[in-house]
């Protein structure tokens, strides 16, 4: 079995003297809010460290959220030189590849025009808008480590999932949305296949119940035309699967392309005690998320 120490080695960071910038970034339809907790646990324990939590449009699409969390990163020069730490949040954690992937090579988006018209088919004004970044003859910048936390990297499962949990808590989705063309579909995975990084990633999983999930077999067996595959468990939006890079529905920058260390941990065999709306603020997430950073 595949730990912390056999995928990042031992512990080679001192928690009380080390000085990273630690980039803590939300999921759809959430705030830098909820985050606060975790940002304060890891102001506690990296007394050094700077601490960005912010909130984001999250109804744009996951590559201009990645770029403006890029742009903003090269465009500090308080954080020049200083260790960098991207931690997501299920979309999040898809906006932290995009902005690793810019981050190891600025020039990325002119170098490779046609891919990200490509991407930027449903709405062209995107690409002039990306094509606008201060990213151009810029220095790439190192990563120390990526933390995705239930984050779809193979996209969310269900398209009634997503309703339906946007319907607990009263705020309906349109099919306008741009982000969630990155969520359902396979756009954003397609273009990230191209690239190639070497950034150490964590991805951890989490799960409670979904729709389908406890259902009778019969019942599973005639939702198939509807999910497809349901690999099992799920945290009611994304599947165990989807979150490990390494069942990729396409070659992803990190593992197929590249050859970065990388590990999935499901926090429980079974995922029962997590759900996806909770997962950062779990004890046994957060001992895990701070464990890791010593080490990279």
């Amino acid at each position: 079995m595949q730990t912390l120490t056999t995928v990042f080695g031992p512990p080679q960071r001192n928690p009380k003297t080390w000085d990273p910038v630690i980039v803590v970034r939300h999921g759809i339809l959430s705030d830098d809010r909820p985050f606060q907790k975790l940002s304060n646990l890891l102001a506690a324990k990296f007394p050094n460290a700077k601490i960005d939590n912010q909130k984001y449009d999250w109804k744009d699409s996951v590559v201009m959220n990645g770029t403006r969390l890029a742009e903003a990163i090269l465009g500090d020069p308080s954080i020049v030189g200083r260790p960098l730490v991207l931690i997501g949040h299920s979309m999040g954690g898809l906006i932290c590849r995009v902005a690793n992937l810019i981050l190891s090579e600025p020039d990325v988006i002119e170098q490779n025009l046609p891919l990200f018209k490509n991407y930027c088919v449903l709405d062209k004004g995107d690409l002039q808008t990306l094509r606008s970044f201060a990213l151009l003859g810029k220095k790439p910048r190192s990563v120390n480590l990526i933390v995705t936390l239930a984050t779809p990297n193979s996209g969310a499962m269900l398209w009634a999932q997503i309703n339906s949990f946007a319907s607990i808590i009263k705020r309906p989705f349109s099919s306008h949305v741009t982000s969630m063309n990155d969520l359902m579909t396979e756009r954003l995975f397609r273009l990230l296949q191209h690239f190639s990084v070497d950034t150490p990633t964590l991805s951890i999983s989490g799960s409670g119940w979904n729709r389908y999930g406890k259902a009778p077999a019969g019942i599973m067996l005639s939702l198939a035309h509807l999910a497809g595959r349901l690999h099992l468990p799920n945290d009611m939006i994304v599947e165990d699967r989807s979150v490990d890079l390494a069942q990729s529905i396409l070659q992803n920058e990190i593992l197929s392309v590249a050859q970065a260390k990388y590990l999935h941990l499901r926090l429980y065999k079974d995922c029962v005690d997590v759900v996806h709306d909770n997962i950062y603020d779990h004890w046994k997430v957060q001992d895990i998320v701070v464990d890791c950073i010593t080490r990279c």
